[in-house]
Parts: structure tokens; sequence; C-alpha cells
């Protein structure tokens, strides 16, 4: 879904990208320049792609439009203030810059906690850390309010949760 999405030659952002930066890195053919952020990464640069250990919940320490695509995948649940992320967000992507991101639907709640606690199928703590779930209202007005247009939302996974696609303009 996310890698289709890609063009050539860009620069894309992928906020939370986990301690390996596995997204960005998996692009590296792809992309011309790929930055990953994730208070579990170290700093460092290696070819076209950087990674640096940040705190979502600050100012992103990224210069102002700057990017062609920035990700944002299952992690606007885990950030205290999601719109504010989001303002960042649109603060480092250039005009006519896309987001991407996914979150869990308020369906997911019982389902993932079920599979997490009860069957041990996934980490405990990746759920009792979601601050919040969404629908396609929430998210829609999330993003409006950040600045972004022509949004794009749909559920997937048998409506467990949710894909944006959202430009700056």
């Amino acid at each position: 879904m996310i890698k289709k999405r890609v063009k050539k030659g860009i620069v894309m952002c992928d906020i939370g990208c986990g301690k390996n930066a596995s997204l960005i890195r998996g692009l590296t053919d792809t992309i011309e320049r790929g930055v990953g952020l994730d208070s579990r990464t170290k700093s460092e640069i290696i070819g076209n792609i950087e990674t640096i250990p940040s705190n979502l919940e600050n100012t992103l320490p990224l210069p102002s439009e700057t990017f062609d695509l920035v990700t944002v995948l299952a992690v606007l649940e885990h950030i205290e203030n999601d719109s504010r992320l989001l303002a960042e967000c649109h603060r480092i992507l250039k005009k006519g810059g896309r987001i991407l991101i996914t979150v869990p639907t308020k369906a997911n709640k019982p389902v993932g906690e079920f599979i997490s606690y009860k069957l041990k199928l996934i980490n405990p703590h990746h759920y009792r850390d979601h601050k919040r779930y969404y629908d396609k209202r929430k998210l829609g007005s999330d993003l409006e309010r950040a600045g972004f247009k022509e949004r794009r939302l749909q559920y997937w996974e048998f409506g467990m949760n949710l894909f944006a696609e959202a430009y700056k303009r």
C-alpha cells in the first residue's frame, strides 16, 4: 500500500521509522534521500538514508518545506498531541507534498487487545500505549486543521485500520 505510492527520485521522511528504519532502507534505490525519525533509532547516515533519534512529541528536528513525502505509519495513536505532530508534518512538507498515514480504528481496539493480552501474539505494550483510535471523521478533521487538503481516507484490513493520503497546498 505504501511502497506503490513512493515515486522515483523523491525526498522522503518516515516519522516513527522504528529502530532499523526498514521502510526507507528498503527504498534506497527508489528515493533520492530518506530521513527516518524515531526515539529508538540511532544517529546514522548510510548512503542516501539518514536516521535521527527524535522525540516525536516535540518540534521535529528538520527544516521546513524539505520533503516530497512524509509517512506516519502506526504512530499517531501513540502520540499525546497528535494534532501537533500533524502540524509538524505539514511544516516539513514541500508545497504539493503528500502525507501517508495509517492508524487503528475503534473496531481495532477489542480485537487488538484480545490478540495481544489473551493470545500473546503481539507485544501487550504496543496496545497499552495507544492514546486513541480513529475513524474517517476524526482523522479527516485533524488533517484539515493541520492544513492538509484533498484528503483520501479508506478503511482496510476488514475495517481494523484506516489509511489516509493528503496533500499540502
